[in-house]
């Protein structure tokens, strides 16, 4: 399960993001101005916690919804939504509202029986940039159409790079996202993987995909710099 959360506040959605990864569900932050850019086909939900229904983006939140699709929806709200909101969002047949004073149990029980995205298709848990190709389900990944095997670990580091591909992330975001937590593991555990990934990934093609960014970390690139 992989969740997309509208992050209208930042603190918030950052410690509903930490939380959902205790429940071994991965989740990812976007801004509502974002939200049709980054969707992909490639989350199983998303997941908006609602403080003030004013907010301008969540004026136009139903017509952003049914743009990306019949998509399984859950807001979390403080508040309930105005009159005219809420006669909208009674029209998305995948939207559930949920009290924030709702158990986090609860809502994780919520998450986990969604169904996926009915416009989903077998390629949609599937992630190809140029050569590389992973299966989120099968958990296969291919290079130049070769059959790449990775433990886990390295499955879901390869996965954090193409999600974000083109975009340098850093040791800290790659412990946090994979490894779930910062604060244990040294940042030398994401290099030793990295490698390992690397003789896996790179090693023996025409040219390598992850690269080194100086005092900052990884990305991963189509092409050499």
């Amino acid at each position: 399960m992989h969740v997309l959360i509208l992050n209208h506040h930042p603190l918030q959605a950052e410690f509903l993001k930490k939380s959902l990864r205790y429940e071994n569900i991965g989740a990812d932050l976007c801004h509502p101005e974002n939200l049709i850019k980054i969707w992909y086909n490639q989350y199983d939900a998303l997941l908006i916690p609602v403080k003030q229904w004013t907010i301008p983006p969540l004026k136009n939140l139903p017509a952003t919804l049914k743009t990306i699709g019949n998509v399984p929806t859950i807001i979390t709200h403080q508040t309930p939504p105005p009159t005219n909101i809420e006669k909208t969002l009674k029209t998305l047949s995948s939207l559930e509202l949920i009290a924030t004073q709702t158990p986090f149990t609860k809502l994780i029980e919520k998450i986990k029986k969604l169904k996926p995205p009915s416009f989903k298709t077998a390629n949609s848990r599937e992630i190809r940039i140029s050569d590389l190709y992973i299966n989120l389900e099968t958990r296969e990944v291919y290079r130049e159409g070769k059959s790449r095997h990775l433990r886990n670990k390295e499955f879901s580091l390869l996965e954090c790079l193409m999600r974000h591909s083109g975009k340098a992330l850093t040791r800290s975001y790659l412990l946090e996202n994979v490894w779930d937590r910062n604060t244990t593991i040294l940042s030398n555990t994401v290099d030793v993987h990295i490698n390992r990934l690397r003789h896996k990934i790179d090693h023996g093609f025409s040219y390598r995909m992850i690269v080194t960014i100086p005092c900052t970390g990884y990305k991963l690139q189509v092409q050499n710099a």
